[in-house]
């Protein structure tokens, strides 16, 4: 979510925020396409409105028993806000909060109807508090199970953002003596495979079964075996 909003919210000159509570389950089990969906249309919506200060996002669990939580995320910006008049209104759908405000961004009401109806789908919550000129802000609370006790623990979002954003790969070596197999009975997968370490030099053989894989290996020795864990036979 934060990668897909970055760009714009650079190219505006906003400041973004994410804070991930370390304390949140690893696994949690929930949409995670639908909870997507939902922080990009009021991320989206946030950046929209938004054209001096910041746009932040923050998530964390506001309690558990058991194996069940409360997840709670709040988006918050320092955009043009919302009349106390219109904020019934923000969720109902294809409603226009206000005319001129609509002309000028776009509109806002469908993407929230969507969010709203999407939470409520998932037994959850969503609510905002606005002060009109000053900014807005979402909070969603969302019953989830939970699938691990290990905490997610500090989560360093810059550095995987900057991964993302790498501008083309280069091998960190060069092994031309070294012998790999690849085993899948995808082709596709054999021939990417190759492709991503044929700057490495590496001597390659591929193999599209474990058979195969078998034969192979009685016949040569191999440094190193990528090798698919589902295939038939």
């Amino acid at each position: 979510v934060r990668s897909t909003h970055m760009p714009k919210i650079t190219e505006k000159g906003l400041k973004f925020f994410v804070t991930i509570s370390p304390d949140i389950p690893e696994r949690i089990i929930g949409d995670e396409l639908r909870i997507g969906q939902i922080l990009n249309n009021l991320l989206s919506n946030a950046c929209k409105f938004t054209h001096v200060g910041k746009v932040s996002l923050e998530v964390l669990k506001t309690a558990q028993e058991k194996n069940r939580m409360e997840l709670f995320f709040m988006v918050v910006d320092t955009g043009i806000g919302i009349d106390k008049a219109d904020s019934d209104k923000l969720f109902k759908s294809f409603s226009q909060v206000d005319a001129s405000v609509s002309r000028k961004y776009g509109g806002t009401g469908l993407g929230l109807n969507i969010s709203k109806q999407l939470v409520e789908l998932m037994n959850g919550d969503i609510t905002v508090n606005s002060v009109y000129t000053k900014g807005s802000t979402f909070i969603i609370t969302l019953p989830q199970k939970i699938a691990s006790e290990s905490e997610i623990g500090d989560i360093n979002l810059e550095a995987r953002h900057s991964m993302n954003q790498r501008s083309h790969y280069k091998q960190s070596f060069e092994a031309p003596n070294a012998h790999v197999l690849i085993v899948d009975d995808n082709e596709t997968n054999l021939m990417v495979a190759e492709k991503l370490l044929r700057d490495t030099k590496v001597s390659i053989d591929t193999a599209s079964s474990g058979q195969e894989c078998l034969r192979k290996t009685l016949q040569n020795r191999y440094n190193v075996i990528f090798m698919d864990h589902l295939m038939p036979g």
